[in-house]
């Protein structure tokens, strides 16, 4: 999980995903709405903090999401892909007559 306005990443280990809301334990506490992002796999989420307690040990957090991106493999693939493209010729000419058409 990453903390966006501080830019610091926390090891977190998620234990419920539900809807839009997630669950995730932590061994440190974080503000009420801190923005932050989660990246797994092949998904990333944007959202905030909306709970934070103390728990035995460590903390437990709720993140209300609000955006989420699937397939970020594919999205990378095909973003390499368009960067690496050579210049295409123009699809469509235009010829301009030199005399007028009636």
């Amino acid at each position: 999980m990453t903390l966006l306005a501080e830019d610091r990443g926390l090891a977190v280990r998620a234990v419920q995903l539900s809807g839009r809301c997630m669950r995730v334990v932590l061994s440190e506490p974080v503000k009420l709405e801190t923005a932050v992002s989660i990246e797994t796999g092949d998904w990333m989420a944007l959202g905030e903090v909306c709970l934070c307690r103390h728990e035995y040990s460590h903390y437990i957090a709720e993140l209300q999401l609000e955006q989420m991106l699937i397939g970020l493999h594919e999205l990378q693939v095909l973003r390499t892909s368009w960067f690496r493209r050579e210049p295409h010729p123009p699809s469509l000419v235009v010829h301009i007559a030199k005399q007028p058409v009636a």
